[in-house]
């Protein structure tokens, strides 16, 4: 998510940050604010780590939570803030196709954001590297139907290899370049599914706050809101994130990820 509209300045391939091309490579990418020197253990700007399924055991779950939060509502509108370059909704986008294909209709499309252009810019090529590992995580979650979303088009090594997304989930995720400072504030008051996941150590805590009143205020009859199991560690503050979202009239639940209103 943008924070400001700062350039970023990416501590790996500093000089290629700006290109037009994606680098498919394991993307664990750190990002830091300009003249930032990086120091192990100091708050970056941001930090690009996702992939498809990730914390595989939440998926099967949020669906069947999905299924029965919204059963009376005809149409979701479902949202994820920081989409990174999109393994995290396009996960949501094959799990309803595959596994509950009646949820369709009423979840998908997903509306997708992130402040990072260079991210997008990659959830846009269409082009993910993906590891024997995470084959198989997108294999458990889909009934064995990696081949139905994806198209090998070059072997990496004996694990790794580049893969084309297949025009089947093209129109599920609508990805565009947000801050998700602003984009909250376009969320539908009524039956919202909102993914604000894994990002939120990354803002102040004046952000933080902002942010989760906003969405709060946004956010109103039979809404959710989703985080991530990053931002449940506070790393970097004090601020307690489950305690901030309490105190901004959400409903904690049985998951300690899932806050309702």
């Amino acid at each position: 998510m943008r924070i400001t509209s700062i350039q970023n300045n990416y501590l790996q391939n500093k000089n290629k940050s700006q290109s037009k091309k994606p680098n498919f490579q394991a993307w664990r990418n750190m990002v830091l604010h300009p003249n930032q020197t990086h120091i192990i253990g100091q708050k970056p700007k941001h930090m690009n780590n996702t992939y498809f399924f990730r914390l595989s055991k939440i998926w099967e779950p949020l669906a069947q939570y999905l299924l029965e939060r919204f059963k009376d509502v005809k149409k979701v509108n479902v949202y994820n803030l920081a989409c990174s370059d999109g393994s995290e909704p396009l996960s949501l986008a094959m799990l309803i196709r595959s596994k509950y294909p009646q949820l369709a209709t009423k979840l998908l499309p997903i509306k997708a954001f992130d402040y990072d252009e260079v991210a997008i810019e990659r959830a846009m090529s269409r082009e993910y590297l993906i590891n024997v590992g995470e084959k198989d995580s997108i294999n458990r979650n889909t009934d064995k139907e990696f081949n139905r979303y994806f198209e090998a088009i070059k072997r990496v090594s004996s694990s790794e290899q580049i893969c084309k997304l297949k025009p089947e989930l093209y129109d599920d995720v609508i990805f565009s370049i947000g801050n998700a400072l602003e984009k909250c504030y376009d969320i539908n008051s009524e039956n919202s599914f909102v993914m604000a996941r894994n990002f939120w150590p990354y803002l102040s805590d004046e952000e933080k706050i902002k942010l989760a009143f906003a969405l709060s205020r946004k956010m109103r009859q039979n809404s959710t809101l989703m985080i991530g199991e990053f931002d449940l560690e506070n790393r970097w503050s004090d601020l307690d994130i489950k305690q901030l979202l309490v105190q901004a009239k959400f409903k904690p639940t049985a998951n300690n990820m899932i806050y309702e209103k």
